[in-house]
This record gives C-alpha cells, structure tokens and sequence, in this order.
C-alpha cells in the first residue's frame, strides 16, 4: 500500500511539473510572439512596456515614416491598366477622379486576421486556427504569422497534440519556429537564406490584397508594378464569388502583371498579379527564388467597411503536371484594421 502510494505521489508531482513547464512555455511562446511583432513594426523597446500593434491611431508607429506612407495621386496614371482598373474595383468606387481618393482612402498601418483552415502536411489535412499580423507600409512590411496546428495521435486517442508555428517576417529576416505544446522544439531555421527572405517577400504581396492601400503608387517606397501585360481568354480561369460590378462593363479577357517589392536588405521578391474579368486580383504566383510554381488563388472577396473589398478564401499550393494543387486553404474569419 505504501508503494502505491509513493508512485501516486511521484506520478502527481511530475504531472504538476509537467504543466506548469507547458503553462511557462506557452507564456514565454506569448511573449516571444509578441517582440515580433514589435520587431515587424520597427520599434526597439524591450520588457513589460512593448507598444500595442493594434492601437487606433498612428501613435504607435514611427513618425518620420508617416510622411513617406502617403501615396502619390499624380503617379497612378502611369500604372498599368489592369492596375489601375484593380484599384477603382478593390475601393469600390465608380469613376470618381484619383484626387479626390485622398479624402476618401484611409491608409492601411497594420492589421489582424483571425484565421482557420486546413494544411497539407505528410499527406494529411490538418486543421489550424491562426491569427496573423501584418505591417502594411514598407519599409516595415512584415509578417507575423502564430498558429496552433491540431496533430492526429498515433494510437487515436480522444484528443489532438498541438504543434505551434509562428513564421516572422520583418525587416527582410525571415523566422520560423515550431513547438510541440508551444514548449518542445521541434524546428528552428537559424540559417536563413536568400532564397527564404525573397519568398517571405513574396507571401507578404500574396495576402496584400487584403490591404490594398500597401499596393498603391509611392515616391520611393512600396510596391512596383511593371508594364509587361499578359493576356488570357476568360474561359481558361476558375469560377469564383465576386460581388456584383454594375459600374462596368465587364471585359471578356483577363490580365497578367508583374509586380516587385525590394525589401531594405535590397532582397527583391516578384509575382504574376493575375486579374480576372471582374478586375480584381485572384492568382498571384512567384516568380524566381525558388518559389516558383507556388501559387495564392483568392476567392470570395467581401467588404470590410471604409471602401475596401478584400479576399476572405486563400488558396496556397503549386503547380503540378499543369494544375493546381492546394496545399493550405485559409478562411479569414475576421480582420481589425489600424489605419494612420
């Protein structure tokens, strides 16, 4: 009986320390989230003090940037025309000339997308709930992506193990880490490439339609669009949602730009931006680094208020054979945005 009880007593007190490990980890899982995002914001500041990336206002962002963050009106004419016809669809306007956008267009500094989905891993759709932080004005433009991956036992037991990844990308590094519980550590790339940081780049134009105002023409900052111009016939494209355009006729041809964004490492990463009859953006594949092939198809593009229609389905995958195959698909379940 005594033996019994010595082995209830070492059972429950290594239970004990077990948890409080996996509550302290979690924390410290938090709180490590938490300086990327200060670092995707550009801040230094350290400790219990770190500024809120979600605040209201523009008072947590570097103030000699703001300035450099206004778009350039006089510059949009000179955008490709599937571009410029992106921008009047993606703000829902009607024909109303670019200088009166200004009272209109509220810039886009961050936002929050609260995420579920599935991911293709060793053959195997595996549910994930996600949420994912962006920067939208370069030269800060990053990422934060903190997900908890619900992995299948090997035994089917009643419950899932948790692997946590979070993928960072700010200030052209590029950093991705895994944990098991948020506490055991599976996966660290301490090495980091080019070719890793020119993807980054990439999967961050990728999601920027959903904060257009980061597409739009600058001085010295922000995404280039190029004039090459690629033309399809409307029945080779997949069918899609689309909120009805009843300001224009719809065109029976769809277009193919090349866009570029060089990070302050000098790191360029281009895409294929792909616009549908609708003139809204709904594949956008990588070019070069390594990437290519990968593919972002976006679908169902709503409203979330102060004129922006955005995607709210992301498919992400390659191109096998001449199709493509999805490897992760996201469903955006909400986004809060800071604007300037």
């Amino acid at each position: 009986m005594k033996t019994w009880h010595n082995i209830y007593r070492i059972v429950t007190t290594l239970f004990i320390v077990l948890l409080w490990f996996c509550l302290n980890s979690r924390l410290d899982w938090d709180k490590d989230t938490r300086k990327a995002l200060v670092k995707m914001m550009g801040f230094t500041a350290e400790g219990d003090d770190l500024p809120s990336v979600t605040s209201s206002t523009n008072d947590t962002f570097p103030l000699d940037l703001v300035q450099e963050c206004e778009w350039q009106v006089e510059k949009f004419t000179s955008l490709p025309k599937p571009v410029q016809r992106y921008f009047h669809r993606a703000f829902l306007f009607t024909g109303e000339k670019e200088e009166f956008w200004e009272e209109c267009i509220k810039i886009v500094q961050s936002l929050t997308c609260y995420e579920e989905g599935e991911v293709l891993t060793n053959g195997i759709w595996l549910p994930f709930e996600a949420t994912r932080y962006f920067s939208a004005i370069p030269p800060h433009a990053g990422f934060v992506w903190d997900a908890k991956i619900k992995y299948p036992t090997a035994f089917e037991l009643p419950y899932d193990i948790p692997y946590y990844v979070r993928e960072t990308y700010a200030n052209g590094g590029y950093d991705r880490t895994i944990k098991i519980f948020g506490a055991l550590p599976i996966f660290h790339n301490a090495n980091k490439t080019h070719d890793e940081e020119e993807q980054a780049g990439f999967r961050w134009l990728a999601f920027s339609p959903i904060f257009p105002t980061s597409l739009l023409p600058r001085e010295t900052l922000g995404v280039s669009w190029l004039e090459k111009q690629l033309h399809h016939q409307h029945q080779q494209q997949k069918k899609q949602f689309i909120v009805p355009w009843p300001f224009e006729k719809k065109s029976e041809s769809t277009s193919t730009v090349l866009a570029e964004y060089v990070n302050p490492q000098g790191v360029c990463s281009k895409a294929e931006v792909h616009f549908d009859r609708h003139g809204l953006i709904d594949i956008i594949s990588a070019v070069g680094g390594g990437g290519d092939g990968w593919q972002f198809h976006l679908n169902d593009y709503k409203n979330v208020g102060y004129g922006m229609l955005v995607p709210t389905n992301i498919q992400s995958g390659r191109q096998e054979h001449g199709h493509f195959v999805s490897h992760m698909n996201i469903r955006i379940q909400d986004v809060k945005y800071t604007y300037l």
